[in-house]
């Protein structure tokens, strides 16, 4: 029981079964938590969303590319549904989620993979995402390499923030 115990006590073990077979043998299976996305730049939230710590600075490291989720001390869980309602969303765009932050004061913002930085607001944002995802098509035929943000906070439209810097010919952010 108290090496069961140890090793639940380690962060990527999610859970551990112990057993001793007859005469000298102990059996140990281990189920490793599975990180998915980046909480904070400090933590790790699991598949399963369970909130974990990596240990050093090279487990982190070896994870840079995941999504980053930020919030107040606490949220991870509200963040975290959020994030993989929002991910859903935007799947037939095939659009990602690069940074998903939930301010101090409620209001959220999402940075995607294409660099796209939309602001969502502290108010329905999910039907607010859903009037992006019904425009995304108009407003990417239009100039997609162009957009540098979008806002959504307007109760009747969004703001679009255009990207004044000359156009690079290998792409946005190149």
């Amino acid at each position: 029981n108290q090496l069961k115990k140890n090793l639940l006590d380690l962060s990527w073990i999610e859970a551990s079964e112990v057993k001793r077979l007859w005469p000298g043998t102990i059996q140990i299976n281990l189920i490793e938590r599975k990180p998915v996305v980046i909480w904070n730049q400090t933590s790790l939230i699991s598949e399963r969303g369970d909130l974990f710590v990596a240990k050093g600075n090279k487990e982190m490291a070896s994870l840079e590319s995941f999504p980053k989720l930020d919030g107040p001390e606490g949220r991870h869980s509200l963040v975290w549904q959020n994030y993989l309602v929002m991910e859903k969303m935007l799947e037939p765009m095939n659009l990602k989620i690069s940074k998903l932050t939930l301010s101090s004061r409620g209001s959220w913002e999402m940075i995607l993979e294409n660099n796209l930085k939309i602001v969502l607001g502290t108010r329905a944002v999910l039907p607010r995402l859903r009037s992006f995802v019904r425009a995304y098509d108009k407003l990417i035929s239009q100039r997609p390499n162009e957009i540098a943000y979008i806002d959504l906070r307007y109760t009747s439209g969004m703001a679009v923030g255009w990207d004044t810097t000359p156009a690079s010919p290998l792409g946005r952010g190149n």
